[in-house]
């Protein structure tokens, strides 16, 4: 059927006038700002509260290890976003509303130089953790399979199995994506620097020839950093704790070490590593939560405070002053339901309002300026909202939205080769086939088809070329991996 005679919630949009499209245009789009404007709030109502309550209990950043002045910055942080939720409860001039914008994009900034360093060290810890498991595993290992060859039949089962699922899989994307991934990450990697270049320049002009240019250029940053985060960004200026720990690991001589030696430092990596994860995780939460406060102020603009939301706030300022978490979480129950109903009735507007935009656009109805900057807004509201990873703010919006053409894309490409052939030349054989095996795990769907990748597998899993004690872990790995997709498969 012809989607421009169904009826959309009540409106014939072939049959509306141009003034009758535009009035329902401008009706739609207040719709959203006002949904909008009560997600972020409830969403800030809840996630301020939190924070105050770490702060009052004295909880924030005690276990971290980083130095007073990087934890007064971040506390600061807080205390910001604390402060301008209470203010926007207060009679603010238009001035005064733009100037809070301008502080929060600041500090969603600086808060994302501090996230993205954290990202860095946690990458390298992750790198520095797989290192120290190999070398436990071998020596465990080696003893296990000392008198035991792994058996050529064992190999072929492993390659029949990988094939009859990936094949079953073939027609859901996301689970055949993660399915390579997740091989690629526990098979033995055996393939040639050259050729590990040709496959990942292949892979990302395929993948990435249809993205605006910032997004490719963004993605392209980040695959530079899963491979090494070292020369990235503020990596050694910001948390400088972080970067010693790194640089102390990095540096053992694995060797040398006795397997108790061995066994208690990579105790201390993981729980290091599990720290700076959980500092990173944070400081992302204070990000999108900046980014909803953003949104608040913007809706400033066009709707006014709610007497909803003075009711709100009352409530919010007696936990202030009695601290008592058991009320706390009663109230934070109340506004998370009203954030799930305001969300359901935004996804249930998404698709009216995109059709009617979409007429409107053919008509050059959004040509008219005071109709085009309402969109605008109203988008630039959705960008901060919907923004949950908490990207780069140049990447949320861009110069341009020009699709990336074909030899700016090479270049990026080449560039990226480059890049990570400099960033191998001072490590060790084991680090580098880690870093080239997790990228390539990391890249969707490297290899042109299921059997370049089957026969990359079996190049992999050779037994005349790979450890025995190696071949029997991974071998290991692969069936417990695949056994998870039969069950799948059997419960579907």
């Amino acid at each position: 059927m012809d989607c421009n005679h169904e009826h959309n919630n009540g409106l014939d949009l072939l049959n509306m006038t141009n003034k009758d499209l535009e009035r329902e245009l401008i009706k739609m789009n207040k719709e959203q700002l006002s949904i909008i404007r009560d997600m972020s709030y409830y969403y800030l109502f809840s996630n301020t509260l939190e924070i105050l309550n770490l702060l009052s209990n004295e909880k924030l950043l005690v276990e971290f290890i980083i130095n007073n002045k990087e934890k007064e910055k971040l506390v600061n942080r807080c205390k910001m976003i604390i402060e301008l939720f209470k203010k926007y409860h207060s009679n603010i001039s238009e001035e005064e509303r733009k100037e809070r914008v301008n502080t929060l994009v600041t500090q969603r900034k600086e808060l994302y130089n501090m996230y993205i360093t954290l990202y860095g060290y946690e990458i390298e810890m992750s790198y520095i953790k797989e290192i120290f498991e190999y070398e436990i595993l071998k020596r465990t290992w080696n003893k296990q399979y000392e008198n035991f060859a792994v058996d050529e039949k064992d190999i072929d089962y492993t390659i029949n199995r990988i094939s009859h699922i990936l094949n079953y899989n073939k027609l859901n994307h996301y689970s055949f994506i993660e399915l390579v991934s997740n091989i690629l990450s526990v098979i033995p990697f055996r393939m040639s620097k050259h050729k590990y270049f040709d496959v990942v320049k292949s892979t990302l002009m395929r993948n990435l020839n249809s993205y605006p240019v910032n997004i490719a250029e963004d993605q392209m940053e980040r695959y530079k950093m899963l491979f090494n985060s070292r020369l990235t960004g503020d990596f050694g200026i910001l948390f400088d704790s972080y970067f010693t720990s790194v640089q102390k690991y990095n540096n053992i001589d694995l060797k040398v070490k006795s397997s108790e030696e061995l066994e208690d430092a990579y105790k201390e990596i993981t729980k290091l590593y599990f720290e700076i994860s959980k500092l990173r995780t944070f400081i992302q939460n204070l990000g999108i939560t900046t980014n909803r406060l953003i949104a608040l102020y913007l809706s400033l603009k066009e709707v006014p405070i709610t007497l909803e939301f003075q009711n709100y706030f009352n409530k919010w300022k007696q936990f202030e002053e009695n601290n008592d978490e058991k009320w706390l979480k009663t109230i934070l129950k109340n506004s998370d339901n009203e954030l799930m109903d305001k969300e359901k009735q935004l996804l249930d507007k998404v698709q009216s309002f995109e059709r009617i935009l979409q007429e409107s656009a053919k008509r050059e109805i959004l040509l008219n300026e005071n109709i085009n900057q309402d969109v605008k807004y109203i988008r630039e509201l959705l960008i901060y909202y919907n923004d949950v990873n908490f990207n780069k703010h140049e990447v949320l919006f861009p110069n341009n939205y020009e699709i990336i053409e074909g030899n700016y894309l090479d270049q990026l490409a080449d560039n990226l080769i480059k890049y990570i052939d400099r960033s191998m030349q001072n490590m060790s054989n084991l680090e580098r086939k880690i870093r080239m095996r997790r990228l390539l795990a990391l890249i969707e769907l490297p290899f042109n088809d299921i059997g370049e990748f089957l026969s990359f597998i079996e190049y992999s899993l050779d037994n005349n070329m790979v450890a025995n004690w190696e071949l029997a872990f991974s071998l290991e790995g692969i069936n417990q991996l695949l056994d998870n997709y039969d069950e799948h498969t059997k419960r579907h």
